[in-house]
Parts: structure tokens; sequence; C-alpha cells
């Protein structure tokens, strides 16, 4: 689309929608933040798939695949960071150190 001024003709260039990628690429970033990983690292996948597939089947519309990739690499670390603690925690109490270097069996000892 170009409009004409009476000094400068001007065009306009639409901007690609980038949401989904970067939406994914917080959620990846953010999987760090203690409990917010459970949540943050499958939406981070989530969101990643989808713009992968919207800049794939539309790519003059839809931009951000790096973004997204990004994004889905650090949501499936959070997912299997969170899988990992989770067993570890349940079915491994005596790895699961505490913060002054105590041993947390209490968790341990429900599922015996």
């Amino acid at each position: 689309m170009k409009r004409k001024t009476k000094f400068v003709e001007t065009e306009y260039v639409e901007k690609k929608d980038k949401v989904f990628a970067i939406t994914s690429f917080v959620c990846g970033l953010l999987f760090w933040v203690p409990l917010f990983n459970v949540i943050l690292g499958p939406l981070a996948v989530v969101f990643g798939v989808l713009s992968i597939r919207r800049v794939r089947e539309d790519p003059e519309r839809y931009g951000g695949q790096v973004l997204a990739v990004i994004g889905v690499i650090l949501g499936v670390i959070s997912v299997i960071f969170t899988v990992v603690g989770v067993y570890i925690t349940l079915f491994h109490p005596e790895l699961a150190i505490g913060v002054n270097g105590t041993v947390n069996t209490t968790i341990g000892t429900l599922f015996k």
C-alpha cells in the first residue's frame, strides 16, 4: 500500500505476527522460576508448536520461527527437569537434599 504525500512517497510494510513465538520464548525463559516451570514449560511447547505451524502455513503473515524453536527447546528442558525432580522427590528421597544439607525423607515415607 503506497501513500502519496505532498513531499515524499512512503510505503507501509505490514509487520509479521510474532505473538505466539514471543509468548513461547518468554515462557521458556521463565521456566527457571520455581513452581512456575510446571505451567510455563508445557505452555512454551504449545505456543512454540502453534507458532511454527503458523509460520510454515503462511510465512508472509507470521514470523518468529527462531524464537518459537528456542521456546520449544526451553519448554522441553523444563518438562524434563520437572518430571525428573518429581520422580526423585517421590521415589528416591535420599537424593533430595534440602537447603541446609539435611535429607528430607517425609515425602518418601508416604509412598513406602
